[in-house]
């Protein structure tokens, strides 16, 4: 007869070498579905901001919390189309404005480091260096970001309803997630779910105040100046806020060459009022709120921007702050002592386990 495993007979598998094969063929298909694996990371950011704001609508109406979902939902799509309807058409010229005048500029650059003696002579010095392409690839990649607009919306419509199904019974999607991790680790699987929730939903408060705050006082600093196409100026500045360091030198960049078709004055006053508006929320307004609710070190950040865009592109330059509070609540989590989050750590919200 043939005994249990180990007990002779034929031995039983190698669950450990299953595992491990498991886990690699898995990891493979993660590489392999690499956009599609953040867009679903964008999705659970979408949920956990929703939740966030369903609580308060269930408790003070005393509504399920999926129903308090889809009022959210409902004031989110609101809050976008109603300033479309009534501003649309005057922000869509403003930006149709933004896209003819940045091309143009960049001409006007060609042109003038052609003829510019100072700029022959460097590109004698240089060894014949044409200076009048250094602009061209600039070009090129203003049409491919507007070619790339629709993939962009498509992305952002999955991303939308993906959040929505997650936010409205997220305990169903973690407990199923939990389940197929072993026993023995499941508690702190959970844990770790539990408090990287947390900690996003606080870094999303926060980055949602910088984009709001960014966004109101580029626009009313460019209006006051004299800046053509001001609100939509204001409106980039704001949406790119979002992006750490990247985002903010992209506005200046933006605004400098949408305003210097008005003249070099006006460049530069659209640079020293985004530069002013960056400064001004990433020395003193972003500390204060992440002093009292989260922080990740500046030196963190930056090499898990630069990690996270070689590995992962554009998406990881969007998604590389909130990719690293999961990486540090990980390893606070399964690689401290006890496997329990160390209580001076730097990622945990003010007051949260």
């Amino acid at each position: 007869m043939t005994g249990p495993s180990g007990q002779g007979g034929s031995p039983g598998p190698n669950r450990p070498g299953v595992a491990l094969v498991l886990l690699a063929v898995a990891g493979l298909l993660l590489w392999q579905l690499t956009e599609v694996a953040l867009i679903g990371f964008f999705a659970i950011l979408v949920a956990i901001a929703f939740c966030g704001l369903a609580e308060p609508i269930s408790r003070y109406l005393k509504i399920p919390h999926a129903a308090a979902v889809l009022v959210v939902t409902l004031i989110f799509v609101g809050s976008i189309a109603a300033p479309l309807a009534f501003y649309g058409k005057q922000l869509w010229a403003q930006f149709d404005e933004i896209a003819l005048d940045i091309p143009a500029t960049l001409e006007n650059l060609k042109t003038t480091i052609e003829s510019h003696p100072s700029g022959r002579l460097l590109e004698g010095i240089l060894g014949g260096a044409d200076f009048s392409k250094a602009v061209t690839p600039v070009a090129q990649n203003l049409g491919a970001l507007a070619a790339a607009l629709g993939t962009v919306t498509s992305y952002a419509i999955f991303m939308l309803f993906g959040g929505i199904y997650l936010a409205i019974d997220p305990g169903r999607y973690i407990n199923g997630l939990v389940g197929f991790t072993p026993v023995a680790q499941r508690a702190r699987v959970r844990h770790f779910l539990e408090r990287s929730g947390t900690s996003l939903r606080t870094w999303l408060l926060t980055q949602l105040l910088v984009v709001v705050m960014n966004g109101i006082f580029s626009t009313l600093g460019l209006w006051a100046f004299g800046v053509d196409a001001a609100v939509a100026l204001g409106i980039l500045a704001g949406v790119l806020s979002f992006v750490p360091y990247v985002g903010t030198i992209a506005a200046m960049v933006i605004g400098a060459l949408a305003a210097l078709t008005q003249g070099a004055q006006f460049a530069v006053y659209a640079l020293v009022v985004l530069g002013a508006v960056s400064f001004v929320e990433g020395y003193f307004v972003t500390p204060y709120i992440q002093s009292r609710t989260l922080s990740i070190p500046p030196v963190t950040l930056l090499f898990s921007l630069f990690a996270f865009t070689v590995l992962f592109g554009t998406l990881g330059i969007i998604l590389a702050a909130p990719l690293t509070i999961v990486v540090i609540v990980a390893i606070e989590t399964f690689y401290s002592p006890g496997g329990e989050p160390d209580s001076g750590n730097r990622v945990s919200p003010t007051g949260a386990a």
